[in-house]
């Protein structure tokens, strides 16, 4: 008797468990860890060359942050769903153990994170439709001098691409990057109405696309010298060099 409500119980219990998984499939959702997510940035395009430029990539590192959404039937069914990077094995992996992404979904995303919903278009094929007005309302200051303040200017979106168990993101910059150059021995460099990000390559400002700046500042060399000039920003994921000389 005793051997017969066990074999009963364990097939109660397997009963249950086939239940929940014919359930899940039914609905098509796929619980969080059953997807990698992988987001890259393959950089701007140079107005000179019209190559993309590896050197202004952004390479995500620990603790960057992404928003996911996804849409099915035209509805959104995962809201501006935070996603951190976080080290794994020597590389970056994307982590929220607490949201579930449907496995038939349509997904987009962005970069930088910001815990405001948008006003998205879920009828949108494109990130770009889909995130319009987030871009449209997109205004980034021109205090970039810190690493923090650059990156949190440079808005990029992306629509998700599920290979098997790996949804990948390629982001686009939505912004136009401005590029600053100056001889290489230059010293004391400012820039009265701007703060740009200093690299190796020059000063970077990102602008909202077809921006124009006056601009008037000095450096020095021999001696100091002055400058003043228009500067027009080029179309989104595109870079401009401005040699000041």
């Amino acid at each position: 008797m005793n051997i017969y409500k066990i074999l009963v119980a364990a097939l109660a219990s397997a009963a249950l468990i086939f239940t929940a998984c014919s359930k899940n499939e039914a609905e098509g959702i796929a619980p969080a860890t059953s997807l990698s997510i992988n987001v890259h940035d393959s950089g701007y395009v140079s107005t000179e060359t019209r190559t993309e430029e590896q050197g202004f990539a952004t390479r995500f590192v620990t603790g960057d942050r992404i928003g996911i959404y996804a849409v099915k039937d035209g509805a959104v069914v995962v809201e501006n769903a935070l996603f951190k990077a976080e080290a794994a094995n020597g590389k970056v992996a994307w982590i929220n153990d607490k949201v579930e992404l449907p496995a038939d979904a349509k997904f987009f995303a962005y970069y930088p994170y910001t815990d405001r919903l948008e006003d998205v278009n879920a009828t949108a094929v494109t990130a770009e439709e889909f995130f319009s007005k987030k871009i449209a309302a997109w205004d980034p200051a021109v205090e970039q001098q810190a690493q923090v303040l650059y990156t949190g200017a440079d808005l990029m979106v992306a629509t998700g691409e599920l290979s098997q168990t790996v949804l990948s993101f390629k982001m686009a910059h939505q912004m136009s990057l401005m590029l600053f150059k100056l001889p290489a021995d230059a010293s004391s460099v400012t820039f009265e109405e701007i703060n740009p990000y200093q690299t190796a390559e020059g000063f970077r400002l990102l602008v909202k696309p077809g921006t124009s700046l006056d601009l008037t500042g000095s450096f020095k060399v021999a001696k100091p010298e002055l400058f003043s000039f228009t500067a027009k920003a080029a179309d989104k994921g595109e870079y401009k060099t401005f040699n000041i000389r």
